[in-house]
């Protein structure tokens, strides 16, 4: 069934990686060679051994750019928020990188379906302590105001919500593919535009 055609498709993607990378972290474990240098000849040193990554998984998405209607834009978007929501609800996960790069969809016999991707910058609430300030993260023209002043308030997830409104206003600015981006017919700049110069004005 459609379990199984999974489990191919991304044996067939990765190959042997699984293993190698299974077998290099056992030889990282393993691997304990003795100092010549040390007094003590039982004194031993650990050699750490670094594996690089690579994981397929399915569904792949397409680009917000792909989008066949504004009716679709907004089922992904709520698709999106609703991902959201229910990552921080029940696992505490905080995104804190809400852009439109961030935002995929794929289509199904019932219509089209978001994707929220990328949590390199997430944080796991529930080991905040409280005691660090949370540093500036995710993308300049989708920052919220707090993230963009990089002041001492903590980020929530109304800074993720904050980071949607400039997504929107974004794409009704220019449009979200070439067939509905703005046709400018003045040679002034808009001032959307500073929002990729770190100008908070």
């Amino acid at each position: 069934g459609g379990g199984n055609a999974v489990q191919d498709t991304t044996r067939f993607i990765l190959g042997n990686v699984l293993e190698q990378s299974k077998a290099a972290e056992k030889r990282a474990l393993e691997t304990i060679a003795e100092d010549p240098e040390a007094d003590d000849a039982q004194t031993k040193r650990i050699v750490h051994v670094r594996v690089h990554k690579r994981i397929a998984t399915t569904p792949i998405g397409q680009p917000i750019s792909k989008v066949k209607s504004v009716f679709e834009l907004l089922v992904i978007i709520a698709d999106v928020m609703k991902c959201h929501s229910a990552i921080y609800n029940e696992c505490s996960i905080l995104h804190r990188d809400i852009s439109i790069n961030n935002i995929l969809f794929r289509r199904t016999p019932n219509g089209v379906a978001g994707l929220l991707i990328d949590f390199d910058h997430s944080k796991d609430e529930e080991l905040d302590d409280g005691t660090t300030h949370d540093m500036r993260t995710g993308t300049l023209p989708f920052m919220s105001i707090n993230n963009l002043e990089n002041n001492s308030t903590k980020r929530t997830v109304l800074d993720d919500w904050e980071s949607l409104i400039y997504i929107l206003c974004w794409i009704g600015t220019y449009g979200y593919n070439s067939k509905t981006a703005r046709r400018t017919v003045s040679s002034k700049p808009l001032k959307i535009r500073q929002w990729v110069t770190d100008n908070m004005q």
